[in-house]
């Protein structure tokens, strides 16, 4: 198993470095060219959410993203600093989309987590230990 993390600052611009690292490593770790861009749309639309929750924040910290491979696929977790009583919980499940349902800042955490439920195998989302969301996509091999 490897792991590989990036701390990027809650800018807009920097999505694209996640993106580009995202799919960098789910070519190495084996997976097929066509998912490649499933991973690449919904690790941008998990880390453009958490850009905005972040940005929205007083210290404006940084968005933390685990990478790793294993023998079952690949993962990516995207921590924000967020309210996690505003997002649904979801495991597996494509939330429900409600035009009232903001988080704090104004967030829409139903439209883009559903798209991102789509595209990914597995998908996550609950409250991190040390406070804020976790978002978990993995695909298989």
């Amino acid at each position: 198993m490897t792991t590989s993390s990036l701390d990027i600052s809650p800018r807009p611009e920097l999505v694209r470095i996640a993106r580009m690292m995202s799919v960098a490593l789910a070519r190495r770790g084996g997976l097929p060219e066509p998912l490649l861009d499933e991973v690449r749309v919904a690790v941008g639309e998990a880390v453009s959410r958490a850009v905005l929750v972040n940005a929205g924040c007083e210290d404006r910290a940084p968005v933390r993203l685990t990478f790793t491979e294993d023998d079952r696929g690949y993962e990516v977790s995207v921590l924000d600093v967020g309210d996690a009583a505003a997002v649904p919980a979801v495991d597996g499940e494509v939330p429900d989309v409600d035009e009232s349902d903001l988080a704090e800042h104004g967030v829409p955490v139903g439209l883009d987590l559903a798209l991102v439920a789509g595209m990914a195998d597995e998908m996550k989302v609950g409250p991190h230990p040390a406070g804020g969301t976790l978002v978990r996509l993995r695909w298989t091999r």
